[in-house]
């Protein structure tokens, strides 16, 4: 058996994390990329491991030579927020570094949905004695802000939260059938109507909606996902009458306004790229909008850092920091207003070329989906259908927040969504091997009824 098939290695690495990232410590998840990669190196899985550092010198030794062009230049850099940049974007390295070919049968499959099942059990539970003890749905977040809400500051840990269980849930939809799952799916959606995260909650109804309709010959499912995303947008609205007309104010203050922070960053991305360097290869990671960049300047955690993890460049100073002080000032303290999201921080830092084949790899994916859920046997399709909406998901998510650096929050779901894969993968070559036995006696009954391949006995 080899590492790439083994799936106790891709099993005990995913318990590991998904313990780590439910301690109630800041930025105690950046260790579970380099502790996943341990356990599979453990286990054997060396290639992958290569595969994963030889991606991450890449785009480092491309961030390095950007950085050192607009050094040469004379202009400030942050030579510091590249290294933390390869911190806060290992989780987008490792999964593009998956591949869907390791071996995840049934039983395999059901150990993971019913650590999913107990894990959002578990924390709703924590979630609802959050909520009542503080009347707060911010502090609704688990044992990931185990005490938010009952001091004065409350983290970003709510929407760490509820990203992971959105994203079990849609794990846990292939195996629906099962009663624990089902509970647990019932459970998840109400602790994530609780939480009131709602930007995550409409992009998820939307997104549901949508990819529905990829399937619209299967008008049966068509109509459950439909009537599963009405279910939710009702049950919100029964919660929190407010939310359509909060979500529209929340746009036109982000978009129709001089005094929105995001705008600030849109026209200063517009301004980095027109540079020919900057599209081609970007400004190197952590130079701009990114957490690294907001880390290492000094100005987000905190606990102040020591100076030689502290830099700024003249792309920080220019826009990011003047939108800062604007986000101070009217943000209101929302996700959606803050000046920095994966949607302007991936382009400018690594230019366009890899920002393109970042997307092209995402579209990839999607269309792989769509296939899964034209056939191949029902369970195999709704993997398919939780794939692609997982996948366009993460993607609207980028256009609020650095969720592509959310290590805590995104992480779990991207193992899952590689096991989630490589079900489907085991599924389709166990059909392919069967229908290649099957053609095999088919074949040789032919070559004998018309005597092209029966050798003739001598008399």
């Amino acid at each position: 058996m080899t590492g790439t098939t083994d799936p106790k290695a891709l099993f005990r690495a995913f318990v590991a994390c998904l313990i780590v990232a439910s301690l109630p410590i800041k930025n105690a998840a950046y260790v579970t990329p380099p502790l996943y990669l341990l356990i599979l190196w453990l286990h054997g899985e060396f290639h992958f491991a290569g595969r994963v550092v030889m991606l991450s010198s890449a785009v480092f030794a491309i961030s390095t030579i950007a950085v050192l062009c607009d050094h040469l230049a004379g202009h400030s850099v942050n030579f510091p927020g590249v290294w933390m940049g390869l911190v806060t974007y290992a989780p987008l390295f490792i999964v593009l570094c998956e591949s869907f070919n390791r071996t995840i049968d049934q039983a395999t499959y059901d150990r993971f949905a019913k650590v999913c099942a107990w894990f959002i059990l578990f924390q709703s539970a924590v979630g609802v004695v959050q909520f009542f003890g503080t009347g707060n749905s911010d502090a609704v977040c688990g044992t990931l802000g185990l005490f938010d809400g009952f001091k004065p500051s409350v983290t970003i840990a709510q929407v760490y939260f509820t990203f992971i269980v959105f994203g079990m849930i849609l794990f846990l939809i292939p195996v629906a059938s099962q009663n624990l799952n089902r509970v647990a799916i019932a459970v998840g959606v109400m602790i994530c109507v609780l939480a009131q995260s709602g930007h995550q909650t409409i992009f998820f109804v939307v997104t549901l909606i949508a990819c529905s309709f990829v399937r619209i010959s299967q008008f049966g499912k068509l109509v459950k996902t439909c009537a599963a995303a009405i279910i939710l947008t009702l049950l919100v609205v029964a919660v929190y009458p407010d939310t359509f007309w909060v979500a529209t104010e929340w746009y036109y203050k982000v978009v129709d306004t001089s005094n929105s922070p995001k705008r600030l960053v849109y026209e200063g991305t517009f301004s980095i790229l027109q540079d020919p360097k900057n599209m081609l290869i970007g400004t190197g990671l952590g130079q701009y909008t990114s957490r690294a960049a907001l880390i290492t300047s000094n100005e987000y955690l905190n606990v102040p850092l020591p100076s030689f993890m502290v830099g700024k460049s003249d792309y920080f100073k220019d826009f990011v920091g003047p939108s800062m002080l604007l986000f101070d000032e009217f943000g209101e303290g929302s996700a959606i207003a803050k000046p920095y999201m994966s949607a302007i921080s991936l382009p400018v830092e690594l230019g366009l070329v890899l920002s393109i084949a970042l997307l092209a790899v995402i579209g990839r994916n999607v269309v792989w989906c769509i296939r899964l859920m034209k056939g191949n046997g029902d369970q195999v399709r709704w993997i398919g259908f939780t794939m692609m909406v997982g996948a366009i998901f993460f993607v609207l998510c980028c256009f609020i927040e650095n969720y592509a650096e959310f290590t805590q929050a995104i992480f779990v779901p991207l193992i899952l969504f590689t096991v989630a894969g490589s079900r489907a993968q085991t599924v389709l070559r166990a059909a392919e091997t069967i229908h290649v036995r099957n053609r095999i006696p088919a074949i040789q009954l032919s070559r004998r009824s018309y005597g092209l391949a029966v050798p003739q006995r001598p008399r």
